[in-house]
């Protein structure tokens, strides 16, 4: 018996029902915050709307504001970002590597990305959670990275992204504005 190259490729139906059920959840969280305001949201109505149980939704996503934050935005731009040359700083590979990204993503997803990081920017509990992984997370010699430890902090991070939904528009990769945050 021969296996078809799309059979290897494919995930299995276990990693197909988690990824529907990770992608539920993340959709009804979303769509209850925008009802209902983030802080009036509870992870109960979140769990409930998506039909599973909290401790379930807690094996997808470890807070509440992890629902906000994980995304697949960091698998398209993160290799990228690492493979720079060695002469650019981290400000400039940070921006090529998340352009890149942007040119990969469909209308729906960056309209989904913008909603999320503007959550991200104005829910303080959101806000301090994306400040603390940043801070785990920054490259150093652990990650293979030729930036020393502590030289990308997650200031340096969060002050080379867009500060509110009016910045957004400059992520766009046909997007030609002179703003100092345009990634395009």
């Amino acid at each position: 018996m021969s296996v078809s190259p799309d059979a290897i490729s494919r995930p299995g139906l276990r990693e197909r029902k988690k990824a529907r059920t990770r992608a539920a959840i993340r959709e009804h969280a979303l769509r209850l915050f925008r009802e209902q305001g983030y802080d009036e949201t509870t992870v109960e109505q979140i769990a409930e709307a998506a039909e599973v149980s909290p401790s379930t939704f807690f094996r997808y996503f470890p807070t509440k504001e992890d629902v906000v934050l994980q995304d697949d935005m960091e698998l398209l731009w993160m290799d990228v970002f690492l493979a720079q040359p060695a002469d650019m700083g981290p400000i400039a590979a940070l921006r090529v590597s998340v352009r890149a990204a942007f040119e990969g993503m469909g209308a729906d997803e960056l309209a989904q990305l913008r909603e999320t990081m503007d959550m991200a920017i104005a829910v303080p509990a959101v806000r301090a959670r994306m400040m603390a992984e940043l801070a785990r997370r920054s490259p150093g010699p652990s990650s293979g990275s030729r930036w020393p430890p502590g030289s990308i902090s997650p200031r340096t991070w969060t002050g080379s992204a867009p500060s509110s939904s009016e910045d957004w528009r400059c992520w766009r990769p046909a997007c030609r504005c002179s703003r100092p945050a345009c990634f395009g």
